[in-house]
């Protein structure tokens, strides 16, 4: 009895899995149709390095975009609203704008920016968090990190340094992140369902 109840279990979950999937196809061939206006500069960084921190599950139709900073002064997130589910598409250091507008800007002060928090849902980045020069920011930007199966991953580096953040993009949001800086040292890192302590030591540190 188990046996069959866990085989028609397995069968639905297949079954709601393609259905997912399809949707997913449809969301992105609307918003290609669409033809938003995506901004920033295009970018050879190969995204599958090891200082990428996190990709979504779909591939879809990527192009990659690349924003440069140093000392910046404000960062505004952009978000696109999905299927009730709110998703990062574009950032805007200070004047400088890369990925799309979406539906939603959330702008952020800043005195030195050095790092970034960031959750994914599996279908794209619904929350990030800053690193304001040398303490991460208590506010979670986007859809609070607090229910369902989530990879979080962290990244830092000196706010005195030049950074390029690159990020690929499908048709209407971030799909992955990676970042270079003139003096890069280590890896970033990444776990599951959990958020960190607050004794967690950063092992993604440009010196």
């Amino acid at each position: 009895m188990y046996n069959l109840i866990d085989g028609k279990f397995a069968e639905l979950r297949g079954y709601i899995d393609r259905f997912d999937d399809k949707v997913w196809e449809n969301v992105e061939m609307i918003f290609s149709k669409m033809e938003q206006q995506l901004f920033g500069l295009d970018t050879e960084i190969n995204l599958a390095e090891c200082h990428v921190i996190h990709s979504t599950l779909r591939s879809g139709q990527l192009r990659k975009k690349a924003i440069c900073f140093n000392a910046v002064s404000r960062i505004s997130v952009n978000f696109s609203d999905i299927l009730n589910r709110r998703y990062m598409c574009g950032f805007q250091f200070d004047d400088n704008i890369s990925g799309y507008e979406g539906d939603l800007s959330i702008t952020i002060p800043l005195k030195g920016f050095s790092g970034l928090r960031l959750v994914s849902d599996g279908e794209g980045f619904t929350a990030l968090q800053i690193k304001n020069i040398s303490a991460w920011e208590q506010n979670w930007y986007g859809s609070a990190p607090d229910s369902g199966h989530l990879m979080f991953a962290q990244m830092e580096w000196s706010s005195s340094h030049s950074v390029e953040l690159a990020i690929s993009v499908d048709a209407f949001k971030v799909h992955a992140i990676a970042y270079t800086s003139d003096s890069l040292q280590s890896q970033s890192v990444a776990w599951d369902s959990k958020l960190p302590s607050e004794s967690v030591t950063s092992t993604v540190l440009v010196n």
